[in-house]
């Protein structure tokens, strides 16, 4: 069964520069597969802006109470997922190429931590419209930062199924980014905009997937924190390396690069560059018609200090009845 996913989290990034504090427009990632403007990394708001939290050194009591909880949970489902059918879902860093199957629609939960004051989570429902080679979905994407919720800018996204056959994927992706973030809290973008993704998807063995994105985003009045506005372009490239050990059970590593423009409040117009390593994994487990997947990966911010545990959470079910072949393959 085809199935996917998508994340998208925010950052709200402070600087010092020349003596004035500078805000940064919201960078470019992916929100659930679907990359957008929003960064990643979420820093905390106090009176030290270059403070940042990493879980592991603030939460080892946490961890070390959820083992048994982890431990059993895996106990729990084992005598599930040992009947599910191959893994076909999105990164969590990465798109992959495949759309919904015929009839089948997906609803993703994510959830990225950096400490219990800053969490992000998105939304998405992905449709096929009405078979496999035409799909429909959006991202809701909001925030929990210091006791208060913000939403970033929603995405409303069209794939079209340019191949599919037994060792190719190609889907291109077109997305209409809307502007619902407050840009003055940096958590948006500030204007309307396009963003684009060419997924590619390839089958190098039996236990092994690669992915692959090229992208970017433009946004033609987006503003800063003190309302001027500008052009923005954002662009982005990565890939995932998915390893098989059982059709129900993944191993991935994911990079993703990103090269991201903001304008400073005093009008300097200057770009980020954020490059991520995410090691993970993520399991299926199949009763009846519906498939649930959970998965979990650990992101490491290379250029910066903004390290994040990152948990996913997919129900996929069929909706309505749909014949035909589930297969786009353009050689036959």
């Amino acid at each position: 069964m085809d199935r996917k996913r998508m994340y998208e989290l925010f950052r709200q990034n402070e600087s010092e520069r020349d003596g004035r504090r500078s805000y940064k427009m919201p960078d470019l990632v992916p929100i659930n597969g679907y990359l957008c403007g929003v960064n990643l990394s979420i820093k905390r708001i106090d009176d030290n802006p270059k403070r940042v939290i990493h879980f592991f050194s603030m939460n080892k009591e946490f961890c070390i109470k959820s083992i048994p909880f982890v431990l059993s949970a895996v106990l729990f489902i084992f005598p599930f997922i040992t009947y599910a059918d191959k893994i076909e879902d999105n990164s969590f860093l990465i798109e992959e190429a495949y759309n919904q199957e015929p009839g089948v629609i997906q609803h993703i939960l994510t959830m990225q931590y950096f400490d219990k004051s800053n969490i992000g989570y998105t939304f998405t429902e992905e449709f096929p419209v009405p078979k496999e080679t035409h799909q429909l979905s959006y991202t809701i994407p909001f925030n929990y930062q210091n006791d208060s919720v913000y939403f970033s800018d929603i995405l409303l996204n069209y794939r079209y199924q340019l191949l599919r056959n037994e060792k190719l994927a190609i889907a291109p992706r077109l997305s209409m980014v809307l502007p619902v973030g407050d840009y003055k809290k940096a958590q948006g973008n500030g204007g309307y905009g396009v963003n684009m993704n060419l997924p590619v998807s390839i089958d190098a063995t039996r236990f092994i997937t690669i992915h692959l994105n090229a992208g970017l985003q433009y946004i033609p009045s987006a503003k800063n924190i003190s309302g001027s506005s500008y052009g923005k372009f954002d662009y982005f490239s990565g890939g995932s390396i998915i390893l098989f050990p059982a059709d129900w059970l993944n191993f991935l590593c994911e990079f993703l690069f990103t090269d991201s423009e903001y304008k400073t409040e005093d009008g300097r117009s200057e770009r980020e560059r954020t490059v991520l390593i995410g090691p993970g994994l993520r399991g299926a487990i199949d009763i009846d018609s519906l498939q649930i997947v959970p998965g979990v990966s650990y992101v490491f911010d290379l250029n910066g200090d903004n390290n994040s545990l990152f948990f996913y959470l997919s129900f996929e079910h069929p909706l309505w009845k749909s014949g035909g072949d589930k297969r786009l393959d353009t050689n036959r």
